[in-house]
């Protein structure tokens, strides 16, 4: 259904945002609906690896669009997987890690809570064991966008999550990472 190229990924994109778009139309939620999810993302999403993620904000048969790695889930269950997986994945590869909430904008043509986020990594025992003359602790940032579109009963019925490709600040000694083997076109 995707294609790999950065130009067959960007109309498999616009594709995604006219469907969701129409969807939308059709299901819209209220004001308050779209106030109560943007709410309990604010309260949540710092807290993404410490606290069970909240799974009854979501419809049964939610679909989530991973944009980043060309994926696509439907189902609650698979949700939760995909969920449960991402957590244990960061909690075993990094030493530490916390999402940082940088921006969420509500948007109620589209019936959607748009929200910008930040991983930020430590590097695990095993990168200082294979560097140990790096004793600084370097932070990697992987920014993105999820957009969760609400339906009619105030449920998120499709989850499309984005890259961003930040510069790196000159300045700055941190890192702002892609995924490695996507950068390098390989899927995930």
């Amino acid at each position: 259904m995707y294609a790999t190229s950065r130009f067959g990924l960007a109309v498999a994109r616009s594709v995604i945002v006219q469907q969701h778009r129409h969807m939308a139309a059709a299901t819209k939620a209220s004001m308050e609906q779209l106030t109560r999810i943007a709410d309990a993302m604010t309260h949540h999403l710092p807290k993404f690896f410490s606290t069970p993620h909240p799974f009854d904000m979501y419809s049964k048969d939610i679909v989530f669009i991973d944009n980043i790695r060309s994926k696509r889930v439907q189902g609650l269950g698979q949700y939760a997987l995909l969920v449960s997986y991402t957590k244990l994945y960061f909690t075993l590869r990094y030493s530490s890690t916390k999402l940082e909430l940088l921006n969420l904008v509500k948007n109620p043509e589209e019936s959607s809570v748009k929200v910008r986020w930040r991983f930020v990594s430590k590097p695990g025992l095993i990168r200082f064991i294979l560097a140990p003359f790096k004793f600084h602790s370097d932070e990697i940032w992987t920014d993105g966008i999820s957009s969760f579109y609400v339906n009619t009963e105030g449920k998120i019925y499709c989850h499309v999550c984005d890259n961003i490709d930040v510069e790196e600040d000159a300045g700055n000694v941190k890192k702002v990472v892609k995924n490695p083997l996507v950068s390098r076109g390989i899927n995930v």
